[in-house]
């Protein structure tokens, strides 16, 4: 047993140092502030660890803003809801194809086909994927040798369709347990949403990464696309696993037509993060 506690320390310990020397890569004070935040909680110094956080998110607030000014200038004052249409698409990914999918996977892709009533289901894969999107060479490039990790790669990939064809985008491990409401599809922006409260998600409930939806060409998403395109164009890494959210925020934060499209999108499906806290 003793073993076994020194053996996930020593493990812990590495990933720590694996993690910090991939934050200096941004900045030594951001990586010191990710230790405290870390390491903090981890040994009960739960203030530290609530002050680091803050500040944390603060530095990567403004790392972004600072990283993604042009485009953040070209959509400040953007209010384009999209266009609206009849039957608009579900998209779902799974990068290898349903042949090599867990049993899981392959059940809640089955579920969404079954309950999309008159929606066409859209699978995307890696052999597919072109057929609806261009994705930029040094992206790719860059997942290929572990720079960009695929869930980034995913994210822009759901941003880009949502952007060009609309629809709603639902992660490969949903499961669908009755049809999929209209409602989903006649917002300009959906995702889903429960009472706004803080608690320790960057999103404070306001949204979610693995269900967005909206209309043809919305504002939010072709600029979480064009922002997604800069980042990476301009860097090597993410500045954090959670990236995608820090994205939305930013978007948020600096954009008031998508602020006000999130605030008029009603709470809905509150009972989702059950099973994560059971």
């Amino acid at each position: 047993k003793m073993a076994s506690i020194v053996k996930r320390m020593a493990s812990r310990v590495k990933k720590t140092g694996v993690q910090f020397a991939s934050d200096c890569n941004f900045s030594v004070y951001y990586a010191c502030l990710r230790v405290c935040d870390e390491l903090g909680g981890r040994v009960g110094l739960n203030k530290l660890s609530v002050w680091a956080r803050g500040k944390k998110e603060q530095w990567i607030g403004s790392y972004l803003c600072k990283n993604l000014q042009p485009v953040l200038d070209l959509y400040r004052n953007r209010n384009d809801l999209g266009v609206h249409q009849e039957n608009p698409p579900i998209w779902v990914c799974w990068w290898t194809g349903m042949e090599t999918a867990p049993a899981l996977v392959k059940r809640c892709v089955e579920s969404t086909y079954k309950n999309a009533g008159m929606h066409p289901v859209h699978l995307i894969t890696r052999e597919n994927y072109s057929e609806y999107v261009e994705i930029p060479k040094y992206m790719l490039d860059k997942v290929d040798t572990g720079k960009m990790g695929f869930a980034h790669l995913a994210d822009y990939v759901r941003v880009k369709l949502l952007a060009t064809y609309g629809g709603l985008w639902l992660d490969a491990t949903i499961f669908s347990s009755q049809q999929i409401p209209e409602m989903c599809f006649n917002l300009p922006l959906f995702t889903l949403k429960g009472p706004v409260q803080k608690c320790g998600y960057i999103s404070d409930m306001r949204w979610v990464t693995f269900c967005l939806g909206g209309w043809k060409g919305n504002v939010f998403y072709r600029f979480l696309a064009e922002a997604f395109e800069l980042y990476w164009n301009e860097n090597e890494y993410a500045v954090d696993y959670l990236f995608f959210d820090y994205l939305i925020l930013t978007a948020y934060d600096h954009i008031p037509a998508i602020r006000e499209m999130m605030y008029v999108v009603p709470d809905n499906n509150i009972h989702r993060d059950k099973l994560q806290a059971a």
